[in-house]
Parts: structure tokens; sequence; C-alpha cells
């Protein structure tokens, strides 16, 4: 893939009320509980919200009322409509310019950015069409990674990358989670076309947040794996929102096994597997076809770098992940696969950013390879012997 030159950037290794607005309630995905965390950011959303507003005493004491009767279902509909029914009309309008600005949260060295809308899309919870932001309070045109969760297709959370969000951060990179419509209530393409809105939302908007537009990776777990390495190659729906495979620096996989569906459905997965697949994308094989990062990589150009992990027992992830670089290299891009020893499905995700991680050393490696215009892919930069340094 040719690239413009880039001043070499050495990194050093020391080791909208509710969401982005509030949400309207969602037709297709039930409300579950709010983890703790979630409801403390949720206080202080409601806090920030109510200064902006300039709520007066009465509309305070009011809205203290309107949490403790709806208590568990803040991110509901009903709630959305006694709040506003709280809001003079100057107040409303005020509350529309900062919709979808999302939570501000900073420490010493980390800045958070919660909630922030990538699309709206009328009936759909906002939180699924959210993402959320780690970089350091000083960032200036730093690489960004943006991370879409696993969970089948039809579970997870953005907020689960916290971690990783501290790790890049602290390591000279911002780290974008993703939120994206999940299964049964949705079916592929929308998956896909919710990642690929959210990387179109980080092309135009994360300059204003200390990133570089320039230097946009995808790295996905599992589930998000495949969504990453379906957004590297579908070229017809990065037209659709402006871009092309090239706009995208790397596509990092960890443990995927979703790259050529047809043949995890009918071939490598047993019937719970199956199962899944079938939730997610259907049951006609031109959907399965029409999902499958493989056969998207057959004719598209100017690929990203490819980055995929497989864990090391498990035969599926082995051979979706070889196909896959197959498919990348004959179409003219970089693969590399590396197989994870020692590791389970979940943790080569969860470790991610531990100290003497194996992964996560080849990663930071071939990241900074990246970086510095150096071929990415040597026996060094993915050695999986090598040490990691402390942070």
């Amino acid at each position: 893939m040719q690239r413009p030159f880039r001043l070499i950037r050495t990194v050093l290794f020391t080791g909208g009320l509710l969401a982005a607005s509030l949400p309207v309630a969602s037709a297709q995905q039930p409300e579950r509980p709010r983890p703790a965390a979630d409801r403390g950011q949720l206080g202080e959303l409601l806090r920030q919200r109510a200064d902006v507003l300039k709520l007066s005493d009465s509309q305070r004491a009011d809205l203290r009322r309107l949490v403790v009767e709806y208590r568990g279902k803040l991110r509901s509909s009903a709630f959305r409509e006694a709040f506003e029914k709280l809001l003079s009309d100057e107040q409303q309008e005020a509350f529309a310019a900062v919709r979808g600005r999302g939570l501000v949260d900073s420490d010493d060295s980390v800045r958070v950015t919660r909630d922030v809308l990538y699309h709206n899309e009328e009936g759909v919870d906002p939180r699924l069409l959210s993402l959320d932001i780690y970089a350091p309070v000083d960032a200036e045109q730093l690489p960004v990674m943006l991370f879409i969760h696993g969970g089948g297709w039809r579970q997870g959370d953005k907020g689960q990358a916290a971690e990783k969000g501290r790790f890049f951060s602290e390591h000279g990179y911002l780290l974008v989670s993703v939120n994206y419509r999940l299964s049964p209530a949705v079916q592929h393409p929308v998956h896909v076309e919710d990642v690929v809105r959210a990387i179109a939302w980080v092309k135009a908007e994360i300059a204003a947040y200390g990133g570089d537009p320039q230097r946009v990776s995808l790295m996905g777990h599992s589930a998000g794996a495949h969504l990453a390495a379906l957004a590297g190659v579908d070229t017809d729906r990065l037209q659709a929102v402006g871009l092309k495979p090239a706009d995208i620096e790397a596509v990092v996989c960890l443990d995927g096994a979703g790259y050529d569906i047809a043949w995890q459905v009918t071939e490598l997965g047993g019937d719970v597997a199956g199962a899944m697949y079938r939730t997610a994308f259907g049951e006609s094989e031109e959907a399965w076809n029409d999902a499958s990062p493989v056969v998207h990589a057959k004719t598209a150009t100017d690929l990203p770098y490819y980055l995929i992990f497989h864990v090391a027992n498990r035969e599926a992830s082995r051979l979706q992940s070889q196909r896959l670089a197959e498919a990348v290299r004959a179409s003219g891009g970089e693969a590399a696969v590396v197989s994870a020893r020692g590791k389970t499905h979940g943790t080569i995700n969860r470790e991610i950013g531990q100290v003497d991680d194996p992964v996560t050393g080849i990663l930071l490696r071939v990241l900074t390879a990246l970086d510095s215009d150096e071929p990415p892919f040597t026996p060094d930069t993915l050695s999986y012997e090598a040490a990691v340094l402390t942070r």
C-alpha cells in the first residue's frame, strides 16, 4: 500500500442528557440494567446538562424527583418525555445545540469523552450508535485506533474497552470504542454499516479530539474482529460514506472465526455456532458471502495492513485467519497471521495492555513500524517470544 511521507514519531514504551442525548426508547433492543459505573456516568452527565441548560432551583428539584421515580429506567422514552416537560422552549433549543457531545471526564493523563453520537436513526437507542474516545489530555494529531467489541453480534458494549483506552492513551494513541446495533433485532448488513458510519465520523471529526484522521486503524475481538476485517475491504459500503480501503491504515483481528461465513456455517462450526451465525447473517449463501471479508478482499484494492491473531488451539480461528490473510495477499495487500500460544478466546482480548503480554508487544511493535514508515511485518516485530517492556 502506497503511503505519503510522514514525520517519524518515536513511541517510547515505558513498560443526549443520557448517552449523546436523551434517548428515544429502542424498538430494537430490550432494556438492560446498567452497571454501577454507567449509573455514575449518567449522574455526572445529568449534572453537566443541568448546568448547561441553566435549570432553575425548582427544575432541579423536579429533575431529582424524576431520577428517583425512574431509577433503573433513565434511558427510557418515558423518562425523556417527563424531562422534556420540565424545559422551556429556550432550554429545549439550548439542549438541541449540545446534543451529541457526550460526557467528558478526565484525570491528569487521560481525557474520556463518552456516548458521542456518530449517527442518528429514528427509533434506535442512541447508545447503540455512539462511541467513546480515550485520549491523552494534551493530544494533538495522534494516531487513532478504533475498537469494535465482540459478543457474537448479539451482545457487548463499548464500555468494555476502558482499560484498552487508558493503555493506548498512555502510549500516544487515541482509542475510539464503538457500539453498533445487535442481533437478533437486526441482521447483516446493519452491523457493518454502523461500523463504517463510525469510521466516517472518526475521519471527519477526530481532529477536534486530538487525533490524526489520516492515521486511523481498526481493531476488533471475535465478532468485532469480523466487523473490522469486513470494514477494511467492503469497498461499496466504504464508498457510500465517502471512503475507501486505503483510508484505513491497519486492521487488527483478535481471534475471529467469521471471515468466510459460508465455510464457517456449513463446515467449520457446530450447531451452536451455526445458529449464532444464522441469527446474525440470515439463511442465504448470498448474504453469507456479502458478510465475508474473504469474499470482499478478492475485489478490493489498496488494502490496509492486516495483523491477524488467533488462539493457537482454536482450529476454526486458525483456518479462517489463514484464509483471510491469503485473500488479502492475493489482492496485493500485506497480512500477517500470529498464533497466540497460551491464550484463550477471552484472554487474547482481555490481556491487551498488560505487562509482558506477547500479543500487546507484537501489536505495539507493528504500530510503531507503521508510524515510522518502516516495514511492519518482520521477524522482529512479529516475534511472539520478544519481551514486552514494562510501562
